[in-house]
């Protein structure tokens, strides 16, 4: 008998744009979508309309990972060249693109009464390890890094390795914290709203369920467009009140031209 589910995966991946995708997520959405009883034709039309939003609208044209791979690992770049590197990468993505402008402070002041890091949990990241230069690292910080993208997730362990960093890039389904050691801080930058449109009600146990000392987590003020239409006080009501009674503590919140950002200590650390 012919298995809708595997059906449906395999017409997704015989495509170029969805094939790297984390396993996990194709069939978590898959099965999402059978369960409408849709027939497979509609399934595999609502999952990629699903699948745009939850990624195909950060990216322009998929970025050339396995080009900047390489490029990684033909020459042996300084630390000049690889952040030269890092920055014409992150122009690539909508999220890292719009935070360029603040980059050389952004990471500075925000964790500026922590640092230095020894430990993060990039999830979610995008592009985001690019800015390792940036960030208030420890010399033998640990970084790991979640993503939905294979292509992604193997050009972040080369970046990793020569920026001689002890990092580590996960392929999984971004809105499922990994099952790691508890590191200092967690990076959850301009995500819990996907979390929030994939799993209403989510946001919460999402947060609960990462094992950080702190987490750093921020909100887009605009659209992608540039509108604002009032996203920031919006965000940061819901947000407030969605902490108001969760075991952490508020230590700062900033708001910066095109993101939102709240540092929060977990109770009891």
């Amino acid at each position: 008998m012919s298995d809708p589910l595997q059906n449906v995966l395999a017409s997704l991946g015989e495509s170029r744009k969805y094939r790297d995708l984390a396993p996990d997520l194709l069939t978590r959405i898959v099965t999402s979508e059978l369960a409408l009883n849709r027939s497979e034709k509609e399934t595999i039309k609502a999952v990629k309309g699903a699948l745009h939003q939850i990624c195909g609208a950060y990216f322009g044209d998929a970025p050339p990972f396995s080009k900047w791979a390489m490029a990684l690992q033909e020459s042996e770049m300084s630390e000049e060249e690889l952040q030269i590197f890092a920055l014409g990468a992150m122009k690539t993505h909508a999220s890292t693109r719009e935070r360029l402008p603040l980059l050389s402070t952004f990471y500075a002041h925000l964790l500026r009464e922590i640092s230095p890091i020894h430990s993060v949990l990039d999830l979610a990241c995008g592009l985001n390890p690019l800015a390792l230069s940036s960030m208030p690292l420890s010399p033998d910080c640990r970084y790991f890094a979640t993503e939905i993208h294979g292509g992604l997730t193997d050009f972040l362990e080369i970046w990793f390795r020569a920026n001689k960093i002890e990092g580590r890039a996960i392929l999984q389904d971004s809105v499922i914290p990994p099952a790691l050691p508890p590191v200092q801080i967690a990076f959850v930058q301009k995500f819990l709203p996907v979390v929030e449109q994939q799993r209403k009600g989510a946001s919460l146990p999402f947060l609960m369920a990462i094992q950080a000392q702190f987490l750093l987590v921020t909100f887009p003020t605009k659209t992608l467009g540039g509108k604002s239409c009032g996203m920031a006080g919006n965000y940061s009501a819901r947000f407030l009140e969605l902490i108001s009674e969760a075991p952490f503590d508020l230590i700062e919140q900033t708001r910066l031209d095109t993101e939102l950002c709240f540092l929060l200590k977990r109770d009891g650390d």
